[in-house]
This record gives structure tokens, sequence and C-alpha cells, in this order.
């Protein structure tokens, strides 16, 4: 591997990174090719994060043309105040021609929006890079 093997490696992780939009206890932003990826940074997302999470991420979609994945790695429990935030986020982005994905459910999580059938109405994908085409 030769220097030019590593800058092209340290090139593609910086594209992949994008543009910091924002930064909070909760979620970090960033515009990646005019889409606002956000990774939810909380193990909990309930009544108490989800007003502040929404606020964010609402935020960023606008920036970003309502083009929003939200990646939920990092979450362990999800409660029906969070499952109303992501709706809301939801009804947002689409409301303005945009488009929310959500990916990477904890499984638990994944069991219970299809049982929901949230996963019927949110569009709900396995990894970022699925989510990255399904925008």
């Amino acid at each position: 591997m030769g220097l030019k093997d590593i800058f092209s490696k340290k090139q593609a992780a910086a594209d992949t990174a994008g543009t910091p939009l924002s930064s909070s206890t909760y979620a970090d932003v960033s515009d990646v090719s005019g889409v606002a990826v956000a990774t939810v940074l909380c193990e909990r997302y309930s009544e108490h994060e989800s007003k502040p999470l929404e606020h964010d991420l609402l935020e960023a979609a606008a920036r970003c043309g309502h083009k929003m994945i939200v990646d939920m790695s990092k979450v362990t429990m999800l409660a029906s105040a969070g499952i109303g935030s992501l709706i809301s986020i939801h009804q947002a982005c689409a409301k303005s021609g945009g488009k929310l994905v959500i990916c990477a459910l904890d499984e638990n999580i994944a069991k219970l929006m299809t049982m929901t059938r949230m996963d019927k109405m949110l569009h709900i994908v396995d990894t970022r890079d699925a989510a990255t085409a399904a925008i």
C-alpha cells in the first residue's frame, strides 16, 4: 500500500463523512451530498429525547431539501413518543417533497416497528448504504 492508496482512502472517508450541520447531546448531523445524515446518539428515544431530537432533525432536514437519513444504530429503546417524533419528521419531509429513511434499527425495535405496522408508514432499511440508495 503506497501513499497514493492511503490518501485516496482518507479522501473517500472524508467524502462519506460530509459537512457537519449540527451536533448535540442527542444527534450528530452532517450534509452528505445534499442529504442530511443524522446519527442518533442516545440509547433511549423516549419522551425526554423526542422533542429536542425532533427539533434538531427537522432543522437539519430543512437545510437539505427535506432529504434525511436517520441512523438509529445506537438506540436500544424506542418509546411511543420517539415513534411519534419519527412520524412527524417523516410527514414534514414528505409534505416538502423530500424523504426520510431510517436505518440500522436494533433487532427488538425492528420487530416492534413490524408488529405495530410502522414499517408500512416509515421507510426503514437495514444499513446506511441501503438508506443512501433509497434516497
